[in-house]
């Protein structure tokens, strides 16, 4: 919509106008379906085919009336127009797959009944005429149902879809005449700006009116959150942009982003705001939540009532929750969706239209069977200016290789098979074929394989291609299911047949867009066959995902190296990097090495002793809060039996394999406890607590990290490693050390939070000393001290702490 405030005229199209117009369908019912341009060539001549000589295809109507003191102007184009003996018949082409082609009822949708009407007004007809065409793509026929109106019949239709409408255009219009322009001249909430704030603030709205991307390297301190976040909201608020949208890996950076839209608004900037969740958290569905495995089984008519009768109960929900405030929260959500029995997961998606700032993950721009079509789809490109703020930014290249590979295990179709009833013939044909393919497959992989120890079959056969007999099996293998399916909705094999067909389906789609970017991956142990598509490089994808937008900010503590970050999400020459300092004083952070240690694969039994008395030393200068960080499980395990054996009085908690949110959340309230009693924790790095955790003052003063951090060795690291050695001779580099050391920076930023802080962070690793990790260093480590036994080290910590008191 547009509203041109001087003249007060909004404007409008018929798509808009019917939005929210109460009708009697369903969530996840019949949908059209979106034709290739032939398919869309030839559903348009069989429409016109049927109508003869007098058809006039793709029909521009528009409309004008008057509602108080606004003028309204709505468009829309018609697909046809007829002119013959029976009148006048505006016509709608609806393509439909095969069985909602034979099944759906005739209908006349809003959008219809509103272009039929602009027509008869247009030419001062007493009765119009409307044609659904349903379209078959399959079977390349048409099917068509008419109906003829008077003119006040459409009268009294469309004043029932204007006045729906027109609550939501007077939301709109004070938006534009109130709201945006308070956006416009909001002062920042906090007053003075921090150091580096202004700096990032300025490089973040010059980037928006440029359409540049900015790769931002922001130590904790700056407060990035709101230095990002209020300069796009100035940058809305000035017409630079339409929308924006706040792009984050975790929950907990989701939650910072709400609160500080939560302060712009109430400092003057009132920016509608919503944050998405998983559909698992907004679910309603009894028998859904009881599910959770196979939750989107259930997001039907059949199966869901709040997904029965959606769009005629939506508008009201809707509606209620816009005129509640700005920020709409999960809880308000759910609650407007048990009150009016509607799906609260769909209806936050609604409301996301209706606001100017959305906090969700990132799946939501980037994923491509996750992100928001309303936004991103086809038919929503070019129609508004978004801006991305992609917070953690770090996160993003890992999250990006998992959105765009797959895989199947063949145990997966040998356990469904087993379960499949005797009398069942098809299905079990279908799964005997399907079953011969891996065998054959497997077969032809023997070469490669080899014997272990305990006369397993292993091997791992790499390809830049996925095998064309494999690969025409499994396509066979999802249309045989699903017909079979399409006549057996109700067996008992149905849900896990659903699951399995989908995950084949979106291997063989993601394999099709495959490029030099992926690598099919086959993994042989004993019977078990892992078929792994593996996307290594991402940019590509993530380029497209972003040119959608006008503009994007990339943020975090840790991008280092920045061109290293820049290349693995889709920089380019023409991008703008910023590093900033910290704003905190260098002498608050005691940051030590201890150089002489090995904490390899092969040296860490012999290691553990030293361990022990590294941390003993370093939690010994000052009774306190402390995190140890582990590269494993197994290493923390044997450091944390050695430690409290020796240190019995000391209070430790322990991160465990599998710990659910409530465990987590216990851990941390040990942590987040007011208290200088001593407690070490130990945990593994790059996990739940080595990052996106705020532990202030003196809830963490310090933090060992043990190891550099670099990934366990695997199939698709190794993959990585030869694909960017191929690129920039860098392999190990990219596929180890550069996300190694992220962890580690991550885990060493949990220590000082506030101005106030102060800390020490110990280093375990011999490779610490090395030119290639000391490159790594941020400025804010140019005090680091290298130590080269725990005598040392603890002086160090001593002469720290003592220092505080003076």
């Amino acid at each position: 919509m547009q509203y041109d405030q001087e003249r007060n005229i909004l404007t409008a199209s018929v798509d808009e106008l019917t939005a929210h117009h109460p009708r009697e369908a369903d969530l996840g019912g019949t949908r059209p379906l979106r034709l290739s341009p032939e398919k869309e060539k030839a559903a348009r001549l069989c429409l016109a085919g049927a109508a003869g000589s007098r058809f006039v295809p793709d029909m521009d109507l528009c409309h004008t009336c008057r509602c108080g003191e606004v003028e309204y102007h709505f468009t829309g184009r018609a697909d046809g127009i007829i002119y013959d003996e029976a009148g006048v018949t505006v016509t709608e082409l609806i393509p439909l797959h095969s069985r909602a082609y034979y099944s759906s009822q005739p209908a006349v949708s809003p959008r219809l009944l509103c272009l039929a009407y602009f027509c008869l007004q247009a030419e001062g007809l007493p009765c119009i005429n409307t044609q659904t065409t349903y379209y078959n793509p399959e079977k390349d026929a048409c099917r068509h149902t008419t109906r003829t109106y008077s003119a006040a019949e459409l009268e009294s239709d469309f004043a029932v879809i204007f006045a729906g409408f027109a609550r939501f255009a007077d939301l709109f219009i004070q938006r534009e005449t109130r709201r945006i322009p308070a956006i416009r001249t909001a002062a920042f909430p906090y007053g003075e700006m921090r150091p580096g704030q202004d700096e990032l603030a300025l490089a973040v709205f010059r980037a928006i009116r440029r359409g540049e991307r900015l790769f931002v390297q922001s130590p904790t301190g700056i407060g990035k959150t709101m230095s990002t976040l209020y300069p796009a909201a100035k940058a809305l608020g000035e017409g630079k942009c339409d929308r924006i949208f706040y792009l984050t890996a975790k929950g907990s950076t989701a939650r910072e982003a709400w609160s500080a839209a939560r302060r712009l608004a109430e400092g003057g900037a009132p920016l509608r705001t919503v944050m998405l969740s998983a559909r698992e958290q907004m679910c309603l569905c009894g028998a859904a939540r009881a599910d959770r495995g196979r939750l989107h089984r259930y997001c039907n008519p059949f199966d869901c009532p709040y997904a029965a009768g959606y769009y005629r109960r939506s508008p009201d929900a809707l509606h209620e929750l816009l005129t509640a405030g700005l920020g709409v929260t999960s809880p308000m959500i759910r609650a407007a969706g048990e009150k009016h029995r509607v799906c609260p997961y769909e209806l936050s998606l609604d409301l996301s239209a209706h606001c100017e700032l959305i906090i969700c993950d990132y799946n939501y721009l980037f994923d491509p069977h996750a992100y928001l079509r309303r936004f991103f789809g086809e038919d929503a490109r070019g129609r508004e200016r978004y801006v991305f703020l992609v917070d953690e930014a770090h996160n993003l290249p890992d999250r990006a290789r998992a959105m765009y590979s797959a895989e199947l295990r063949r145990s997966r179709f040998v356990s469904l098979y087993a379960r499949i009833p005797g009398e069942e013939k098809a299905l079990d044909g279908i799964f005997e074929g399907i079953l011969r393919a891996f065998h054959r497959f497997a077969r032809s992989c023997r070469g490669d394989l080899h014997h272990d120890a305990e006369g397993k079959t292993v091997g791992c056969v790499v390809s830049a291609d996925a095998d064309p007999a494999l690969k025409a099996a499994l396509l066979r293998f999802t249309h045989q299911v699903e017909d079979w399916l399409a006549e057996h909705r109700e067996h008992s094999l149905a849900p896990a047949l659903e699951e399995l067909c989908g995950e084949t389906a979106e291997l063989i789609e993601l394999g099709e867009a495959a490029d030099k970017h992926f690598r099919w991956a086959a993994e042989f142990e004993g019977d078990e066959l892992r078929l792994r598509l593996l996307c290594l490089d991402p940019a590509e994808r993530l380029r497209d995902s972003l040119a959608l937008g006008q503009a994007a900010v990339f943020f975090s503590a840790t991008l280092t190296p920045t061109d290293y970050f820049a290349e693995l999400l889709s920089g380019g020459a023409a991008d703008v990097h910023l590093s900033l300092p910290s704003p905190y004083p260098t002498e608050n952070l005691c940051l030590v090495a201890i150089d002489r240690i090995s904490t390899r694969y092969a040296d860490r039994e012999e290691s553990v002793p030293r361990i022990v008395q590294a941390i003993a030393a370093t939690v010994s200068a000052k009774a306190g809060h402390y995190m140890v960080y582990f590269p494993s499980y197994a290493y923390m395990e044997a450091v944390f039996s050695r430690f409290t054996a020796k240190y019995p009085q000391v209070r430790v908690r322990a991160q465990k394999r599998g710990m659910d949110a409530a465990a987590r959340d216990a851990f941390i309230a040990d942590f987040a406890a007011d208290d200088a009693d001593l407690l070490v924790g130990f945990c593994v790095l790059g996990g739940s607590f080595s990052e996106g955790l705020d532990l202030p003052g003196n809830a963490l003063i310090g933090t060992v990290i043990v190891g550099v951090g670099i990934p366990r060795l695997s199939v698709e690291r190794g993959l990585l490693s030869e694909y960017y050695d191929e690129r920039s001779e860098q392999g190990y580099a990219y596929a180890y050390t550069y996300p190694g050391m992220n962890k580690v920076l991550q885990a060493a930023g949990r220590v000082i939070r506030r101005e106030q802080d102060r800390g020490i962070v110990v280093l375990i690793d011999d490779r610490y000393g090395s030119p290639e990790y000391v490159r790594l260093f941020p400025p804010h480590w140019s005090e680091l001290r290298f130590v080269g036994d725990v005598a040392a080290l603890r002086e160090l910590a001593r002469k720290f702490w003592a220092n505080e008191k003076n």
